[in-house]
């Protein structure tokens, strides 16, 4: 999760109320959860721009929130930049994320 500004009523110590960027890992255990339920329930959250890491396939999905729901900024794979829509200027090498993760 990220706020970009550190003084945002939606960050807190115990628990935060929201975010700007939120980065889903899918996991083994429950892809269905990470890749539906989560999406609709960041959309009712109003999180603009939603990230899904797919370590099986080695993809990062950007969606960006329009009219309370998510469109699909593009699913990105080695050799991609993953770039944010809601950071301008930031993007990240798709190839260079799973490397670093080294095969977990």
């Amino acid at each position: 999760m990220l706020v970009r500004d550190a003084r945002d009523a939606r960050s807190g110590d115990r628990f935060w109320a929201g975010a700007d960027v939120v980065v889903e890992v899918v996991g083994p255990d429950s892809p269905e959860r990470d890749l539906v339920h989560k999406r609709g329930d960041y959309a009712e959250a109003a999180i603009p721009e939603y990230r899904i890491v797919d370590p099986g396939k080695e993809t990062i999905t950007v969606l960006d929130l329009e009219g309370g729901g998510y469109v699909d900024c593009g699913v990105y794979g080695r050799g991609d930049r993953a770039s944010s829509p809601a950071l301008s200027g930031c993007s990240v090498d798709v190839g260079s994320v799973f490397d670093a993760a080294g095969g977990e």
